[in-house]
């Protein structure tokens, strides 16, 4: 299980300096640590792009506004954990503290072990969680440095592939509800989507399953975007695990495409996919994108052997070779898919899957052999009036 991340909110110095003591031998990783909240909007930023699993809270201020940040951090869409640290155990102190939405409650000086008792049971809560493929089917996550990159056609095509050729029907999900391209690109159509999987995890069976998910191709289930903009809402990451989590007792393999940007659900499902494809576009904007992406995700602490970099439109013709883009990113290219713009007009145009005859076709059943470890199968083709 991949460390704890911590934000520490600890104004007394020798509080501070037992918390640190304490944390030295824990699997913990500091991403913040200051003495005050200042002010709210500033430190909401901060806790949003960071995601710290757990926030430890010095409660030697015991003003309104102090028990209103506890709240403030509860009520956050991906809300951490809270250990309030206090010198006092009064119980009306704790009760209030608990009220405001505290997990744990600290006295100071702690006990040997106390802080690593309170993590070890928030931990235990946490949904992340090392991967095994062999408890179910396999979760393909792709997901594009940019908008545009190419992760959507890549996504639907392969999924559209493994359809054909895997033993039982395959699951494409979209997960970025707020742009929604896949139904588009298959021509699929569901009053339901991936938002009301998200809330009815209570209710998730096989029979209701079959409800929600729209049937494209043969062999192929679609779970889509909201199509009504108004019902956009972002579903929390728990959420997606549980739903990945299920469709994993359903499915051989689950294709999932994700936001491109790195916010609290692309980087849970990211959690749970037994692989992750980076799609990346040969221009430099887009490569700066990709060498970004790759830090971030280094530093959340995801695991390299699970992520492959594929470009997307590569051309003989492109200024930079794959040799120069993997001695500048530090990671080798899994994939090239090639420029195919007649290719992808013509699926978007016509949907469903890929022209097998196109040069993006043929790569993508050839990219579909090598991830699924399963011969694509062959396109029919028309014999002559001879027979040949």
């Amino acid at each position: 299980m991949r460390p704890i991340s911590a934000a520490l909110v600890v104004e007394r110095q020798a509080f501070r300096t037992q918390v640190l003591e304490e944390l030295q031998a824990a699997p913990v990783r500091i991403v913040l640590d200051q003495g005050a909240f200042g002010a709210w909007p500033a430190m909401q930023e901060k806790l949003q792009r960071l995601a710290p699993d757990v926030v430890v809270v010095d409660l030697s201020d015991q003003t309104e506004d102090r028990f209103d940040c506890i709240r403030r951090l509860r009520a956050m869409p991906q809300p951490p954990a809270i250990i309030v640290i206090h010198d006092s155990d009064e119980a009306a102190v704790i009760l209030k503290a608990m009220r405001a939405g505290a997990t744990e409650f600290l006295t100071v000086p702690l006990e040997a072990g106390g802080l690593q008792t309170a993590l070890d049971r928030i931990a235990a809560l946490l949904p992340g969680r090392e991967v095994h493929s062999e408890s179910g089917g396999q979760v393909l996550a792709f997901l594009s440095v940019k908008g545009g990159a190419g992760a959507t056609t890549l996504a639907c095509g392969t999924a559209a592939v493994l359809g054909k050729a895997a033993s039982g029907e395959i699951l494409l999900a979209d997960l970025d509800v707020e742009t929604g391209n896949v139904a588009f690109a298959m021509k699929a159509s569901s009053h339901y989507s991936i938002l009301d999987a998200c809330r009815s995890i209570s209710r998730l069976d096989a029979h209701y399953w079959k409800g929600i998910i729209s049937n494209g191709l043969p062999g192929l289930h679609i779970l889509t975007a909201p199509a009504d903009p108004r019902a956009i809402e972002i579903p929390q990451g728990v959420e997606v695990r549980q739903v990945l989590n299920f469709a994993r007792t359903l499915y051989p393999f689950s294709v999932i495409d994700l936001p491109s940007h790195l916010g609290p659900l692309t980087l849970a499902a990211l959690e749970d996919a037994d692989r992750a494809f980076l799609i990346t576009t040969t221009e430099l904007p887009s490569l700066h994108l990709a060498k970004r992406t790759l830090q971030m995700l280094a530093f959340q602490g995801y695991p390299q052997q699970r992520l492959a970099l594929v470009l997307n439109r590569a051309s003989r013709r492109d200024e930079v070779t794959t040799e120069d883009i993997e001695r500048n990113l530090g990671v080798p290219v899994f994939w090239r898919f090639p420029f195919d713009a007649e290719g992808v007009n013509e699926f978007y145009v016509k949907g469903g899957t890929i022209g097998p005859k196109s040069d993006l076709g043929r790569s993508i059943r050839q990219f579909t052999e090598k991830i699924s470890g399963a011969p694509a199968p062959a396109e029919k083709t028309k014999k002559s009036f001879l027979g040949i």
